[in-house]
């Protein structure tokens, strides 16, 4: 393979940053879902004549809202931030770093729900921002890992 084909994709920048857009979405829609329902409940409820909410079942109501909403916000945050010198995998609940010569392969087949990165000491890391829901940017982003593995990975690395 020649020089030239191994480089990055010319659709990608030498940095940028993906994330599910449609899960972004869906997170956005339940989250002003719950706001809608938490207000219509709190505006609605005090007016019924079996009773009412007392301080601690509103307070409760919040928290609950608040919990549901802050996983809402985890979910829609994740994203792969792709660089010249690695990757940074912002997941549910950990953000991982690693140089190209750490990562062996991406891995993303029709049956997988999201990209996998093989690295070299053994273990996997999962790479939500890339859903086999959004299949068609999801395998162009993987593509260009390949070509950036091919170019800057394990086998370039300086000696």
């Amino acid at each position: 393979m020649s020089a030239a084909s191994a480089t990055p994709s010319p659709q990608f920048p030498p940095a940028y940053s993906v994330g599910p857009k449609f899960l972004r979405a869906v997170c956005w829609g339940c989250a002003i879902l719950v706001i809608i329902g938490l207000a219509a409940l709190l505006w609605i409820a005090p007016g019924t004549t079996e009773g009412s909410f007392d301080s601690p079942d509103i307070i409760a109501w919040f928290i609950i809202a608040g919990l549901i909403l802050a996983v809402l916000w985890r979910f829609g945050r994740a994203r792969i931030i792709v660089t010249e010198q690695g990757v940074r995998v912002r997941n549910f609940f950990h953000t991982y770093e690693y140089a190209w010569p750490q990562i062996l392969r991406v891995a993303m087949t029709t049956a997988d729900p999201w990209a996998l990165l093989e690295l070299n000491d053994g273990t996997t890391c999962t790479v939500l921002a890339l859903p086999a829901s959004e299949a068609k940017a999801s395998m162009r982003c993987v593509a260009d890992l390949r070509l950036r593995i091919q170019k800057f990975g394990e086998t370039n690395a300086p000696q």
